[in-house]
């Protein structure tokens, strides 16, 4: 569908709804138009950065030298999970 013939281009940053505005000051609005186009009907969820357990497992192995209140506050995550979390990259 060419950009003249999608109805999503047509829609202007104050006729979104309050969560799809906030992400077109992010993005641009461009962007959320191509979003809605590709993705129209389709609720996004955006987790917490624990969810991305390879990440975490990265940067802990790669910060490791820090200390663990530092990592936490950084991660915004308990001292508690970033030990435990220690433990587990040090068994691999």
């Amino acid at each position: 569908m060419t950009k003249q013939n999608n109805i999503y281009s047509s829609i202007r940053r104050d006729e979104l709804s309050d969560d799809m505005g906030l992400l077109a000051d992010l993005c641009g609005l461009d962007n959320i138009q191509k979003i809605m186009e590709a993705y129209h009907g389709l609720s996004f969820y955006v987790p917490q950065v624990t969810y991305h357990h390879k990440f975490i497992m990265r940067y802990l192995k790669e910060h490791r030298n820090q200390p663990i209140k530092k990592l936490a506050v950084y991660l915004g995550v308990s001292e508690v999970y970033v030990r435990n979390q220690l433990k587990e990259c040090n068994k691999l």
